[in-house]
């Protein structure tokens, strides 16, 4: 079951906002719906957001690192995936990089939002994947149905997959036995569905 998140109100968009930047290079064209931010307060980093086509495929995701996959549910009920990707840790941080990098979401998602609300007239809601199983804290696994194409999210990366017997030997050799793997929960996405 997802716990939903409430977007931060208008009057709180500040305090968050002053801590976070887009990047943008003028020299540089990215696909839209990817880039770069900043999170200026500590822990500081920048990370990478990306936008990944479930209906038509994506080139392979290989990420050793700190990463964060957010559902965004726009106002119109069409649902985006997001992958917020560490690409440089300033401050060299571990434990507090995680809830810095929820807040990122939760921004990043805010921002989304104000555009997306004019649009559409009704405000969205965000929830994070839901974990395999309890005996597997950290491990999720998103199954995109109609291109057959499997993540594992993982605490040392994210990786994706073309057939489900790879994803499995890849989660052994990550450790994981078989009584840990027996049964889990699956995020499952249609064809429809936008990754961004």
């Amino acid at each position: 079951m997802h716990s939903y998140q409430a977007l931060p109100s208008p009057s709180q968009l500040p305090t968050i906002m002053k801590e976070f930047f887009f990047c943008h290079n003028p020299f540089q064209t990215f696909k839209p719906g990817s880039g770069y931010f900043f999170h200026a307060a500590k822990p500081r980093f920048q990370a990478s957001y990306s936008t990944l086509d479930a209906g038509k495929g994506f080139s392979h995701i290989d990420h050793q690192g700190s990463h964060l996959f957010v559902v965004y549910t726009r106002g119109d009920g069409q649902i985006i995936i997001i992958l917020l990707c560490i690409a440089q840790n300033i401050d060299r941080a571990t434990t507090k990089l995680e809830a810095s990098l929820q807040q990122a979401a939760a921004w990043y998602v805010s921002c989304q939002n104000l555009e997306d609300e004019k649009t559409y007239g009704k405000k969205g809601t965000y929830h994070f994947l839901t974990e395999f199983n309890v005996l597997t804290p950290g491990l999720a696994v998103i199954h995109l149905e109609g291109i057959d194409k499997y993540i594992v999210s993982h605490p040392g990366g994210v990786k994706s997959f073309d057939k489900a017997q790879a994803m499995d030997e890849f989660m052994v050799s990550l450790g994981y036995n078989d009584l840990q793997l027996e049964m889990g929960h699956y995020n499952m996405y249609a064809a429809n569905v936008l990754l961004k």
